[in-house]
């Protein structure tokens, strides 16, 4: 999580939009601390409010687990896509070796959709993490994919 956090500080994340998911309370934790954390019911809302926020001028990444990829998809094409809004999403994958049975499917599934919309895929174990997640968020690839397990 710390080398996550400092691709976020780098690439000046400013704000954070999410709906709450177990693991990774570290992440809300660090923009908590300067208020600069919102929570949304819904992972369309996020998308919505973090328009809002790149059109005021401010840089917002919005992170989400792959259960509400789906939830997220309308939102991303018809507002921030087709009116060019750029901000990252940061979707955490539970993974196929989930021991919940609609977690490993929902993996399976959301991960042949994001890789149909162009995402990158990120493997924490790699020494070079940092360096490509900065790359990415400065590149402003829309959908970036991080395993649970390696970000702990």
């Amino acid at each position: 999580m710390d080398r996550m956090l400092a691709a976020f500080s780098d690439c000046r994340l400013d704000w954070l939009l999410t709906v709450p998911s177990a693991g990774l309370q570290r992440l809300y934790d660090s923009y908590d601390v300067t208020r600069r954390c919102l929570y949304a019911t819904r992972e369309e809302e996020a998308i919505a409010l973090a328009c809002g926020l790149t059109l005021g001028g401010v840089r917002p990444i919005v992170a989400m687990q792959q259960t509400g990829v789906g939830n997220a998809i309308n939102a991303v094409l018809s507002l921030a896509d087709a009116y060019e809004i750029r901000f990252p999403v940061v979707v955490f994958d539970r993974g196929p070796n989930d021991p919940n049975l609609v977690q490993r499917v929902s993996s399976t599934g959301t991960l042949k959709v994001l890789d149909a919309l162009g995402c990158a895929h990120l493997d924490w174990e790699m020494a070079s993490a940092t360096e490509e997640f900065s790359e990415h968020l400065r590149a402003s690839k829309r959908w970036i994919v991080c395993s649970m397990a390696g970000v702990g």
